[in-house]
């Protein structure tokens, strides 16, 4: 009897034009071409499963079109760096660690960071889960958040994937694609579960998320005028505590040194518009002159004296002038 044997390969520091022809199916792209980096990265193919894995040289954006008939899973490196970067990944419509059929998983490729992708066909999932939990994993493919899953065990199926991938490509003869079929079912019940999990909104994260949208509310609309901690408490209708818990895990920052780099960059538009420091600094609500502008430096790197005469010297609007990163903000 003739076992099915799995299809792998193993390249390592190839050109991004070869990598592309190998990920044709997957219609692949990455960064321009003329950039010429290398990428190392290996792959499993079973009979209802993918599994890549890669590492580059390069800090880009990659895409991958989902097949029709199919579900894509974005996983890290077992790895903390992969991991911390995996967490830490820009959420969004297209950005999700899930990329439901005939849509694309994006995610930020960071250089020398290693990661994986999973396709999974349909015929696969519809085993493992019922109608319900389908119907959900549907929807995390634009809810669920990273920084909402269970780090540890994210971490325990990572590795899960990664040896498979390892054991794969290293002993191809020992691998029938029913088997490689087999361990990623295993894996890929509990990657489903963890990620459906994942998109489960607790009562305490919706009532943090509500306390921080009402606390930028005040923000935004009062900057001008002196605002303390307490203005920030009654407005949210929270505790000081939950209020400096909510910032810092947001922002890394608390509520107050959020709200002087808030003010701080209404300074540096006011700059522009105005080409005075005191009347940019009235107008933001910096009421407090002495160290504003070692403040203003240490974020745009000039004195605001010096942006405002550049400004006046230059032949160009401020608009066009002005690269900080910030005004778009």
């Amino acid at each position: 009897m003739c076992i099915e044997r799995v299809n792998c390969f193993d390249f390592r520091d190839i050109c991004i034009t070869e990598f592309d022809e190998i990920y044709e199916k997957f219609g692949s792209c990455s960064t321009p071409l003329s950039k010429r980096p290398r990428v190392s990265t290996k792959g499993v193919s079973g009979t209802y499963a993918d599994l890549f894995w890669r590492s580059n040289r390069l800090n880009g954006v990659l895409e991958c079109t989902v097949p029709c008939d199919s579900w894509a899973f974005h996983l890290p490196h077992p790895d903390e760096i992969a991991l911390s970067q995996f967490i830490a990944h820009p959420e969004g419509a297209r950005h999700t660690m899930l990329g439901s059929p005939s849509d694309s998983l994006i995610w930020h490729s960071v250089y020398d960071v290693s990661d994986m992708a999973l396709v999974v066909r349909y015929e696969l999932i519809q085993k493992l889960l019922s109608e319900s939990e389908l119907d959900s994993l549907f929807s995390s493919s634009t809810i669920g958040k990273r920084r909402d899953m269970d780090i540890k065990e994210l971490r325990l199926i990572s590795r899960f994937f990664y040896e498979l991938l390892q054991r794969c490509v290293s002993d191809v003869e020992g691998f029938s694609r029913v088997a490689f079929d087999e361990c990623v079912s295993d894996g890929l019940a509990q990657l489903t579960q963890l990620t459906l999990r994942s998109a489960y909104v607790s009562p305490k994260i919706i009532n943090r998320e509500r306390i921080l949208t009402r606390a930028l509310d005040y923000v935004r609309q009062n900057y001008r005028t002196e605002i303390t901690v307490r203005d920030l408490v009654d407005y949210a209708h929270t505790t000081s505590r939950n209020l400096q818990i909510v910032f810092k895990n947001q922002f890394g920052v608390s509520p107050l040194q959020y709200l002087r780099q808030y003010r701080l960059i209404k300074f540096h538009k006011y700059l522009a518009e105005l080409g005075s420091v005191t009347e940019a600094a009235s107008s933001s609500g910096l009421r407090h002159m002495g160290r504003l502008s070692d403040q203003y430096r240490l974020l745009f790197g000039e004195k605001p004296g010096d942006y405002v005469s550049r400004l006046r010297e230059s032949s160009f609007s401020p608009e066009n002038s002005c690269c900080c990163g910030h005004c778009l903000v």
